[in-house]
């Protein structure tokens, strides 16, 4: 720990405070500014090296030295603070409300440079589980709080939302616990649920696909409200109707249907598809999603009716804002069609990928194409999570199976076998009776048969409904080759 004036870079000339250099037990150094008196900022030194053991020996700051806290200068009480050397509750002029704690927490974000995107979407999740659970302090903070919170709201948001807020949350008290705003953290134990790739989705049968795209294309209905604001421009059923339908037959996901530009549409190529590069697809690979005739003729009527410029979106009303999911389920109770798949999985918009992959797999297309037009890393995810199985499909591959003449077969069999009772004179008898009784059993099997293979084919079977094998030189004598390939059941 050194004390010292500091030169300016500018004048050359020494400051007119001393500054005290010290490292933390981590080894981060700071560059305390103190007091023009070198007594002074000699002693604070000293009530800098007692924190520091405070904080080595992880024991809470005795009365006397809260006491010499409290009567710092602010600037003082606000450095040490915000380093972690002190928690912020022991001074009470920097007792502070939950909202102001997110507001410091987001300059520290900030202070790390942390993305935009990052620092808005965490301080506005933390801001909604407080609001949810009534939080005034950092003391009302409990894990049983944030869980309640996960719990009412799983039915309307997906795995990876309730994820992110679960992160939040336990980022934001982490940090409290780094900074000494209070003394434990309280959720450090509150566990994740369902990554969102492994949480099951509901999947849409053609016929429902089909209805959904037809009523909601006819429907009057409109959605300004998004996210407590208001779109410039209603959320029309002919937009919402484009937008599924563009979702159920190309797999894009939300944030991909975001990007797209009518000059990623290629409607007039002999093989019409639609373009995104890598900056805008979440694998960050190039993509080109082939398009089917009908969503060929729903594009080029719905350019029509926008008459767009080509860097206009493809959707000008879908923004990040917006709650498809909430969309496909109002229009699907519009529809008079379930919003839960056969299987109690729940539909939302993540759903129309789900059957686009399904809708590939039940139509015999071959594995690697559908993990190709999936756009999956691996085979695995395309069939273990995404293909969902339609029971129609399950009904016609059961179809396939050797059925109803198999059966009969064996059942004459089993018949012809137990035609003729069985007499019993002697143990000798009664074995070459049913060795007789074999014979003709099977003699009708073998009708037409003269060549020398097909009598071999008939003494095999008659020697193993027998229970014996017929000896040769070398040991048992293996079956006619050829026999059981060329076997019919029919």
């Amino acid at each position: 720990m050194k004390i010292g004036k500091q030169k300016r870079t500018d004048t050359g000339r020494k400051s007119r405070l001393n500054y005290i250099d010290f490292a933390e037990n981590d080894g981060k150094r700071h560059r305390l500014a103190a007091f023009e008196s070198y007594r002074k900022s000699e002693a604070l030194a000293e009530k800098v090296r007692e924190l520091l053991a405070l904080d080595y020996q992880d024991k809470k700051p005795t009365a006397d030295l809260l006491e010499w806290f409290e009567g710092q200068p602010e600037r003082i009480q606000k450095t040490l603070t915000g380093w972690g050397l002190l928690p912020e509750t022991a001074a009470p002029a920097v007792v502070k409300t939950i909202t102001e704690q997110i507001e410091d927490y987001k300059t520290s974000l900030e202070t790390r440079r942390k993305s935009e995107s990052h620092i808005t979407g965490t301080i506005n999740r933390v801001k909604t589980v407080a609001a949810f659970c009534g939080w005034q302090t950092v003391a009302d903070i409990t894990a049983f709080d944030v869980e309640s919170f996960i719990q009412n709201r799983q039915e309307d948001v997906s795995g990876t939302t309730l994820n992110n807020y679960i992160t939040a949350c336990k980022m934001f008290a982490a940090w409290l616990r780094k900074h000494r705003r209070i003394d434990d953290n309280p959720l450090k134990d509150v566990l994740e649920t369902v990554d969102a790739e492994l949480t099951p989705r509901g999947v849409l049968t053609p016929e429902q696909f089909q209805t959904l795209i037809e009523k909601t294309f006819a429907s009057d209905r409109e959605f300004y409200k998004v996210r407590e604001k208001k779109l410039n421009f209603p959320m029309t059923g002919q937009a919402r109707a484009v937008l599924y339908m563009v979702a159920g037959l190309t797999g894009y996901r939300r944030g991909e249907l975001l990007a797209i530009r009518w000059a990623d549409v290629r409607l007039d190529a002999a093989n019409p598809v639609i373009l995104l590069d890598a900056s805008k697809t979440k694998g960050g690979k190039d993509a080109a999603q082939p398009l089917t005739p009908a969503l060929v003729k729903m594009l080029t009527v719905w350019r029509q009716i926008q008459n767009p410029a080509p860097d206009a979106p493809l959707f000008p009303t879908f923004n990040r804002h917006a709650r498809p999911s909430e969309w496909v389920r109002d229009d699907l109770k519009a529809a008079g069609l379930p919003t839960k798949d056969a299987e109690g999985r729940k539909i939302d918009f993540h759903s129309l990928r789900v059957s686009y992959i399904s809708f590939l797999a039940n139509s015999n297309t071959p594995m690697k194409i559908t993990q190709r037009l999936a756009r999956h890393s691996t085979p695995v995810l395309t069939m273990n999570i995404y293909a969902k199985v339609f029971p129609e499909q399950e009904r016609a591959a059961l179809a396939c199976l050797p059925g109803a003449d198999f059966s009969a077969n064996i059942f004459s069999l089993v018949g012809h076998r137990h035609a003729e009772p069985v007499k019993s004179a002697d143990v000798n008898d009664d074995k070459c009776e049913r060795q007789r009784h074999v014979s003709v059993d099977y003699s009708g099997q073998f009708e037409g048969m003269d060549t020398k293979a097909e009598k071999g084919r008939k003494s095999v079977l008659l020697s193993k409904k027998r229970g014996f094998s017929e000896m040769g030189r070398g040991g048992f004598e293996p079956p006619t080759h050829g026999f059981s390939v060329r076997c019919s059941t029919n």
